[in-house]
């Protein structure tokens, strides 16, 4: 985003590895290979507020691949566009709305696993789930 010396912090720091790790564990997480718990450790570790970014930016861009856009984030395309297939483009903006939400209480020292599983939870609402037959 314009910013070399916040870069090449992050690559020092391993940032890139650790959202490596929760695009990962995000994407296992939706099809139901990891608990909530599990798939929020990564997320955990990289910090609540980053945590928040992160999710803002698939957000977005679900809510750009649902009314035909591309996405700014190519990394998670392809669970996104899944997704964006699924449901009405105004769910993005039901995801953008719990992570303001959440964003609103950082003052109040939310308990960062919990909120971030709370997150994930809200996430998987968007997979429609398997009927028995």
């Amino acid at each position: 985003s314009g910013a070399p010396v916040r870069a090449l912090t992050f690559l020092a720091q391993g940032h890139v590895e650790a959202v490596d790790q929760c695009q990962e564990d995000f994407r296992q997480f939706l099809k139901s290979k990891r608990a909530p718990e599990d798939a929020a450790k990564p997320f955990v570790k990289l910090g609540l507020e980053t945590t928040l970014g992160l999710m803002e930016r698939w957000a977005a861009d679900l809510a750009r691949i649902s009314v035909g856009g591309a996405p700014e984030n190519p990394e998670v395309a392809d669970i996104l566009g899944y997704l964006a297939k699924q449901n009405p483009p105004h769910r993005a903006h039901d995801i953008l709305s719990h992570i303001a939400e959440v964003r609103a209480g950082l003052t109040y020292n939310l308990n960062a696993e919990l909120e971030t599983e709370r997150l994930l939870l809200h996430w998987l609402d968007l997979v429609p789930r398997r009927r028995a037959s």
